[in-house]
């Protein structure tokens, strides 16, 4: 039994030395295929390692500049000077020939027609009428022709019982008085009853009448057709009204 102890503790102890021979070479082994004179071994010690080479600076190449002298040779560019021949223009001067129009002059021969001065006598007529026709507004309907106004006196004060005569122009004359309110309303066609009649245009006058004698201007106004009711520009209904001049 002790000779086994023995041999075992032999055995154990081989084995540790061989263990450790093993591993010594690992380390030699791998120090030795890590190390490079670029990069020494640090084997734990506090060595101050050498700077790292300086990175070389990128020089850039210089790319080579023809001289300014190549740019003037666009210079030529003046031929454009040419141009001055077009103060070949003022041919134009030619254009006084046409002074000749003064034959226009000519037309003084109108003297020989002094016969239409005579027609200031139309106007002989110097009383004004007190009433006159101070405005006038269109409107359009689709079913009658009528007509429809105001009097007043100069200071826009309506007047009643005023004679007002209307009609269709050298065929119809018919009367009619204001109200209260210097209003009068009278229809002229009226579709229901005379539907042919009110698709034509028509012609009317409207005065008025004072003491029996005409006391404004007669006003005419043309309708149009009921059917062209629809067009903004027709008329079917006329607005008319007067004032006293005085």
């Amino acid at each position: 039994m002790p000779g086994q102890g023995k041999e075992r503790f032999t055995t154990v102890f081989i084995f540790l030395v061989a263990v450790m021979i093993i591993t010594t070479l690992l380390i030699y082994g791998i120090l030795f295929v890590t190390y490079t004179p670029e990069r020494p071994l640090v084997l734990g010690l506090n060595v101050a390692q050498p700077p790292p080479p300086p990175t070389p600076t990128f020089t850039p190449e210089e790319i080579p500049t023809y001289p300014p002298t190549w740019t003037p040779v666009p210079t030529p560019t003046p031929l454009p000077t040419s141009t001055p021949t077009a103060t070949g223009t003022p041919t134009p001067t030619r254009t006084p020939t046409h002074t000749r129009t003064p034959l226009a002059t000519y037309t003084s021969t109108p003297t020989e027609t002094g016969t239409p001065t005579e027609t200031p006598t139309i106007t002989a007529t110097p009383t004004l009428v007190p009433f006159y026709v101070a405005e006038f507004k269109n409107y359009q309907n689709c079913y009658d022709i009528g007509m429809k106004g105001y009097v007043f006196d100069a200071n826009g004060i309506p007047l009643e019982g005023v004679v007002v005569e209307y009609g269709e122009d050298n065929i119809s004359t018919f009367r009619t008085t204001t109200d209260v309110d210097g209003e009068f309303a009278v229809p002229l066609i009226l579709g229901g009853k005379d539907k042919e009649n009110a698709k034509r245009p028509h012609t009317w006058f409207v005065r008025l009448y004072q003491d029996g004698v005409q006391a404004s201007e007669t006003f005419k106004w043309k309708s149009d057709t009921i059917e062209d009711c629809d067009k903004s520009n027709s008329v079917q209904v006329k607005e008319v009204i007067f004032r006293r001049r005085y």
